[in-house]
C-alpha cells in the first residue's frame, strides 16, 4: 500500500516538472537529487532522476521506512513541462506508464509536484563547470534559445516550420536551427518538392547548422532557421562550455584538442565530427560512442556534435 502511494507521488512529481502551469521550461538531460528534509513528512528519504537526451527515463526513491528503494525505467517524452514515461522496467513489477509535471526555479533546481499538491524540490547534479547561467529575457527583435544549456542570441529573420523553396522563400546559405519545443525536431533537404528525393536529413534535440542551395527544398519540423551570420554564439564563452549540440570550430569555440566528457549520471554519449554541416554532402571524419572521458582534436571550419556530453573551454 505504502509503495502504491509513494509511486503516485513519484508520478505527479515528475508531472508537476514538466506542465508546471505555464511556467517555463528546461533541458532536464542529467541527474536530478533531492535531499529536502520536508520531503520526509512525505515519507521520501530521497529521489534521483535521470533523463537522456536519447529519450531514457531511469528513477530512484528511497523511503523514510527503510523498505526497498523503488526503481523505474522506461522511454520518456516531453511536452511543455509534462513528461509521459512508458516503463520498461520497475522493481515492483508493476508497469503502469506515468505522467509527471515540474515547475523551473532555475536552470539546476525544479520543483517535483505529486498528486496531493505536496512538492519537493530537486537540484541537478552535475559537474560545477556545467552550471549555466539562467537564461534571460531576450529583447526585442531578438530569441532566446530554448535550451538551457547554452546562452545563444539568435537575430535576424526566423524561418519558421515549414518547407521552404530556396531562392524562392529564403535565401541559400548556411543556417542554425533551433527547436521550438521539448520533444525533437526534423529536418529535411531535398530536390524537389515530392519528398522522395531528399539529399540530407537530421532528427535533432538541440541546434545544428544546415547548408542549402538555390532549387532545393528545406523542411523544417518542430525547429527555426536562422542564417548562420545572425547567430552570435552558441557557446557561452564566460562559463566556457560547450554542451549538447553541433558547433562550429573557429566559430563558437577555437580549434584544439577537447576532452570530451560525459554528463554526470550518464554511462554513455556520442560525438561526430563533420567537415561541413547537414546538407552540404560531407562524410564524417570521426565519431564514436563513450563510456567515460575522452580527447578530439577539432580544425577550423569543421563541426562536432555532442550527445549526452560536452567540452569545457576551460
Amino acid at each position: 500500500m505504502k509503495k502504491r502511494f509513494y509511486l503516485a507521488l513519484l508520478v505527479a512529481f515528475v508531472l508537476f516538472v514538466l506542465s508546471g502551469c505555464g511556467s517555463k521550461t528546461i533541458d532536464l538531460v542529467g541527474s536530478w537529487t533531492s535531499d529536502d528534509p520536508s520531503s520526509e513528512s512525505q515519507g521520501i528519504q530521497s529521489l534521483e532522476m535521470s533523463f537522456s537526451s536519447s529519450g531514457y527515463y531511469y528513477g530512484k526513491m528511497i523511503s523514510t521506512d527503510g523498505s526497498e528503494p523503488l526503481e523505474i525505467e522506461g522511454d520518456f517524452t516531453l511536452n511543455g513541462n509534462t513528461i509521459y514515461v512508458n516503463r520498461k522496467y520497475a522493481k515492483d513489477g508493476e508497469k503502469e506508464n506515468l505522467t509527471y509535471r515540474y515547475s523551473v526555479i532555475d536552470n539546476n533546481t525544479i520543483e517535483f509536484m505529486y498528486t496531493d499538491n505536496s512538492s519537493i524540490i530537486l537540484k541537478r547534479d552535475l559537474p560545477e563547470e556545467v552550471q549555466s547561467p539562467s537564461p534571460t529575457n531576450s529583447s526585442e527583435g531578438t530569441s532566446q534559445s530554448n535550451t538551457a544549456n547554452t546562452s545563444a542570441t539568435f537575430t535576424g529573420k526566423e524561418y519558421k516550420p515549414g518547407m521552404y523553396k530556396i531562392g524562392v522563400d529564403m535565401p541559400a546559405g548556411e543556417y542554425v536551427l533551433n527547436p521550438s519545443g521539448k520533444s525533437g525536431a526534423y529536418v529535411e533537404i531535398s530536390s524537389d518538392s515530392s519528398g522522395n528525393s531528399i539529399i540530407d536529413n537530421d532528427n535533432f534535440d538541440l541546434f545544428c547548422y544546415v547548408s542549402v542551395k538555390d532549387g532545393e527544398y528545406l523542411t523544417l519540423q518542430g525547429c527555426s532557421a536562422y542564417e548562420e551570420s545572425g547567430v552570435k554564439s552558441l557557446v557561452d564563452f564566460n562559463g566556457g562550455l560547450a554542451l549538447m549540440g553541433t558547433y562550429k570550430v573557429g566559430k563558437d569555440l577555437p580549434a584544439g584538442e577537447y576532452k570530451v566528457k560525459l554528463l554526470k549520471g550518464l554511462t554513455s554519449g556520442y560525438y561526430e565530427v563533420n567537415a561541413a554541416p547537414i546538407g552540404s554532402g560531407s562524410e564524417i571524419i570521426n565519431n564514436g560512442m563513450i563510456e567515460g572521458d575522452t580527447y578530439v582534436t577539432l580544425e577550423d571550419g569543421q563541426y562536432i556534435k555532442l550527445q549526452d556530453c560536452f567540452i569545457s573551454l576551460n
